[in-house]
């Protein structure tokens, strides 16, 4: 037994020993010297379970923003952000956290190379904390990662905030999934860090991290989340990958498809756990044509006395059409379904301009509204305000010609 355990132990047996300001007296002595002796970062007297892990997906949710690292003085890259992050919220609740350098050596809450800053119960006033973090990103990269994280299972159930993505070779970058609802244009919504230097954090609907193929090492890329820390002998080490909930190599089966496109299949699988259904290309395009479709309608109903107006509804319809084209791209890039299925299924519809003529093919009328050949012009004829031509001896539309000098 070492010669401070012998001091305490002598110090409790005399407790029995003495009146209430002896005890008194010994107990603070105790806490003295306990002190004196060195400070863990902060206690860990919970455990990581299923139940702490919702609680983490939440509190990303709803308690992290821009402004999450402010007024502090830390400045975190992208992988000195997803540290922080859980290390944050583990202090917060009483946690056990880790860390591991490139060498495999860890830190944790237990380090006490720290104990000489004070501490404050708000994080960011909290002086040890705040030093424990700067030098932890000294020591984590995305290299780091794998050490600390293992691969998950990609299905509608473990689609959830607190997720992350990482490649260490080519951007070496990794963003965290911070929410997933459907409040926003895609579900998902990442936090993510550039460059050291920067106090923010960045909140981006979208991601350009990629995995890598089967030819490159696991450890280089991946869809993760973090091992559970578990004390064993008084040591702290992590519970074995194979161990956490929802393990899966999946991802890094050669028929795995989605690797330039994680973003896109992440969305997907948001979509399918906030709507209850399997996500459907030609169903999604569907629904997403829907509006556009509405919207072109709206200008086909406008009789030539609304054209006239001075205050022509016309600009805001066509604000609008354009307003949809946007949407439907940016829909299209995060749920990865190619243009092309998009261009082929809009392409069964048609719409009548003029009951002596054949109906127009959507596709042309798309094609000229992204050419701009339309007008709101109401002095032109009904084919230059859509920006296609009716040939009479075909009886086909063309794309409208620009007039010479546009």
């Amino acid at each position: 037994m070492p010669p401070c355990a012998l001091y305490i132990q002598k110090m409790i047996n005399r407790l029995s020993e003495t009146g209430k300001w002896g005890c008194f007296l010994l107990l603070t002595g105790l806490a003295l010297f306990s002190g004196a002796a060195g400070a863990d970062v902060w206690i860990a007297d919970q455990v990581w379970d299923a139940t702490w892990e919702q609680r983490y997906a939440d509190w990303l949710f709803q308690e992290v923003d821009e402004d999450f690292l402010k007024p502090t003085s830390l400045r975190p890259d992208c992988a000195d952000l997803v540290y922080t992050l859980r290390a944050v919220f583990a202090r917060d609740h009483r946690l056990p956290f880790l860390a591991s350098a490139a060498s495999g050596r860890r830190v944790g809450h237990y380090s006490q190379d720290w104990d000489g800053n004070p501490t404050h119960p708000e994080w960011r006033q909290d002086a040890r904390f705040v030093a424990f973090l700067g030098d932890l990103y000294g020591v984590v990269s995305t290299r780091t990662l794998y050490l600390d994280t293992y691969p998950v299972a990609l299905n509608a159930q473990t689609i959830r905030p607190g997720l992350m993505v990482y490649e260490d070779r080519i951007a070496a970058h990794a963003v965290v999934l911070g929410r997933v609802g459907d409040k926003t244009l895609l579900p998902i919504t990442y936090y993510e860090a550039f460059r050291p230097g920067q106090n923010f954090v960045t909140v981006s609907p979208t991601t350009s991290v990629q995995l890598y193929g089967p030819e490159i090492p696991h450890r280089h890329s991946g869809v993760v989340h973090w091992r559970w820390p578990r004390i064993e002998n008084g040591t702290w080490d992590y519970a074995p990958k194979e161990t956490m909930p929802d393990y899966s190599l999946e991802q890094y089966d050669p028929a795995f498809s989605y690797r330039t496109r994680i973003g896109g299949l992440l969305n997907r699988l948001a979509y399918e756990r906030l709507r209850g259904h399997a996500f459907i290309e030609g169903r999604f395009i569907a629904e997403i044509l829907q509006p556009l479709i509405h919207a072109f309608e709206k200008r086909i109903r406008l009789d030539s006395h609304a054209w006239q107006k001075q205050d022509s509804p016309v600009m805001q319809i066509d604000g609008e059409i354009l307003d949809q084209f946007n949407r439907i791209w940016s829909l299209l890039n995060g749920y990865a379904v190619p243009r092309a299925r998009f261009e082929e299924q809009f392409g069964l519809y048609a719409f009548l301009l003029d009951k002596n003529r054949p109906p127009i093919p959507a596709l042309l009328i798309l094609d000229a509204f992204q050419a701009q050949r339309h007008s709101m012009v109401a002095q032109l004829p009904l084919e230059h305000r859509w920006g296609v031509a009716f040939n009479p001896r075909t009886r086909e539309w063309n794309l409208l010609h620009p007039i010479r000098g546009e």
